[in-house]
């Protein structure tokens, strides 16, 4: 039953990933602001998964348990993402991480392109040096978030727990997979 599910969770990143990243690939067509806008939130989009995914690894049940008592909204998806720790992680530093990671780099490719030819510079300069920035902001970016979501792992994973909920109640029930 694992390895089934295993292969379906496969086939959904693979085709959400390449959806995604064919969609990047037309957006030469789009504004240059949409592209840039696009770029941060893709950036943005992959430090808030990382911090979920280090906060996760590194929270402890008892104080999720106590707010999933008290049937505190997100409560009880806390103590589930907790309980669920390493996949958790692994989606979200992993699969979510290298997917924001390939289409930031899409993204800054098609961002560099327009700039360039908006600037009427070299193109070559023009993105390495974007790729540089976009590089280099994440990379600063995640490492200041990490100690961010360790020291305040347990406030991280319950805000996390608000949001799934709250994308549950958003979702119709005949939608909605029966555990």
């Amino acid at each position: 039953m694992k390895s089934r599910t295993a292969v379906r969770i496969a086939l959904g990143v693979l085709l959400t990933s390449f959806a995604l990243n064919m969609g990047t690939g037309s957006l030469g067509e789009f504004s240059l602001l949409l592209s840039f806008v696009l770029l941060f939130l893709t950036i943005l989009t992959g430090v808030a998964f990382d911090i979920v995914g280090t906060a996760v690894a590194a929270a402890t049940e008892p104080p999720i348990n106590a707010v999933a008592a008290r049937r505190i909204r997100g409560g009880a998806e806390a103590l589930r993402l907790v309980r669920n720790a390493p996949q958790v992680a692994n989606f979200c530093n992993d699969i979510v991480g290298d997917i924001c990671g390939t289409l930031s780099g899409a993204l800054a490719a098609a961002s560099a392109s327009g700039l360039a030819g908006l600037m009427g510079a070299n193109p070559t300069l023009v993105l390495a040096v974007t790729v540089a920035v976009v590089a280099s902001a994440t990379i600063t970016l995640k490492y200041v978030s990490k100690g961010f979501a360790m020291s305040e792992a347990e406030r991280v994973i319950l805000l996390a727990g608000r949001l799934v909920a709250t994308a549950r109640s958003l979702v119709p029930a005949f939608l909605m997979r029966r555990r």
